[in-house]
Order: C-alpha cells, then structure tokens, then sequence
C-alpha cells in the first residue's frame, strides 16, 4: 500500500487538508494517507524542512511526501525530489533546497488554467504510486529555488557548539537541530554546559525524562536522534521562556 504524508500550514480548522485527501483519494482509493503536520507556522518552510528530515528515517521507502506550504507560486514548476528513497512533492518555493541527502531533482511545469496545485499534485502522487518513470512527465532538474541558506543548521566556533530551536511539540519539549552524530563528531565524552535563556550551566544528557524529578530541566537524544529539551511533567516552553528559533549554546 502506497503511503503518503502530507505537510501544511493549513490548520486544523481550514478545508483545505480534507480537499487535498479527497484530490488524492479519488485518484487512488488504496492509498494510506498520513498528515505529518498541519499546524506548521504561516509559510515557515524551515520549520516544515526541518520536520521532514528528521521523519523520513520512519517512513519506508517509495514513501510520498507532499509539501502544500506556498504552493502559489506564479511559474507553475512543480519540483519532485528523491532523498533517502523516498520522494517529495513540492512548489519551486526553496523547500526542497533545506533537504537532506538530495539525490535527484525533476520539474514538471503545468499548462492548466488556472493554476491548482493541489490536483497536479495529486496526479504526480499517482502516477509515482505506480511507479510510472519520471522522466516520462518531467525534466530532471539543476537549478531551482534556493533558501538552504535560511534553514539552521548547528555551527562551531571555537570551544562553542551553537543550535536552535526548531520544533516544539504539544507538550512544550523544545526540539533542536543538534543531531547526535553532530554532538558525538564535535563534543563526544568531553565535559560539556549547555547555556539556555534564564536556565542555564547545564551539563549532563539523560536518556529519557523520568531520568529526572517531576519539573527538572531533561536532555536527551530523541527517537529521531536530535536533541530535544524539556521539563519533566511541565511545559518548558512556558516555563523556560525558550521559543521556536532561540539559540542553544554548547561550551566544551
């Protein structure tokens, strides 16, 4: 069964996810649909990029993603991608270019009047479902929008490890871009004090968060292998007065 997920900033109270269902489900009945996320932040394709590439080790391969964030895009490019085996759907709007592990890019350009994204996507989503090749509806592709140079990424400087905040989740956990194999590479067994907005000097990993007391402050590498940060039991967005995009910042 074909899967494909799905990621806007539609909100739960728009329509606009049940169209894009609907578009696809009626293209092809047998497909298993999966919202990753509808609640991203008005056109923050960071934020989106940043959800992708630390899911797309739990999707399987030939898994379907499409991206509906600012899909009005006036040159009517549809570009489709391949990363880590599985393939993206997504306006020429820079998202693709915040990916990780890009292999190949293609573009598929409409003549429809007028311009409806969601439909022309749904038929590319089809038409890979059943593994038509892609150079049969489009053109492979080198030069496309680039905004890699707004997706954070984390950055030595010496003695210092700097990331940010890039998710925060329903619970308040403040998700970073710190991945572990960066943090092993860069800090590995040294000492370390990670500095926070009025919590800080803090200098030890745990592995989940009944590690410690109900309200203490937990840092821990995430299934996703990022590190994530929060209180035990508490809100630490709330509480810790950290926000999407604030720096968190490594001493070793």
């Amino acid at each position: 069964m074909q899967i494909i997920s799905l990621l806007s900033d539609w909100q739960n109270q728009s329509v606009y996810g049940a169209w894009a269902q609907a578009a696809l489900l009626s293209r092809a009945a047998d497909l298993r649909i999966v919202e990753l996320s509808n609640q991203i932040d008005n056109f923050d394709l960071p934020h989106a990029a940043y959800l992708l590439n630390i899911s797309f080790a739990k999707f399987p391969e030939g898994t379907i993603h499409i991206n509906y964030i600012e899909s009005d895009k006036k040159d009517k490019k549809i570009l489709i991608a391949r990363a880590k085996g599985q393939y993206i759907i997504s306006a020429n709007n820079g998202f693709i270019s915040m990916l990780d592990d890009l292999e190949k890019v293609w573009f598929f350009e409409s003549v429809e009047t007028p311009f409806n994204y969601i439909n022309l996507s749904a038929d590319i989503a089809k038409r890979l479902s059943m593994h038509e090749p892609i150079a049969e509806f489009s053109k492979e592709i080198n030069e496309y929008i680039n905004l890699s140079e707004e997706y954070d990424k984390p950055s030595l400087a010496g003695n210092m490890l700097t990331g940010h905040i890039m998710h925060v989740d329903g619970f308040g956990n403040l998700h970073t871009n710190i991945s572990k194999a960066y943090f092993d590479k860069n800090i590995g067994v040294k000492n370390f004090r990670l500095f926070l907005r009025k919590h800080d000097d803090h200098n030890s990993l745990q592995t989940h968060y009944n590690d410690r007391p109900e309200t203490e402050i937990v840092i821990f590498f995430n299934s996703s292998n990022y590190m994530e940060i929060g209180l035990n039991k508490q809100n630490a967005e709330q509480l810790m007065g950290m926000k999407l995009g604030m720096k968190v910042i490594i001493e070793f």
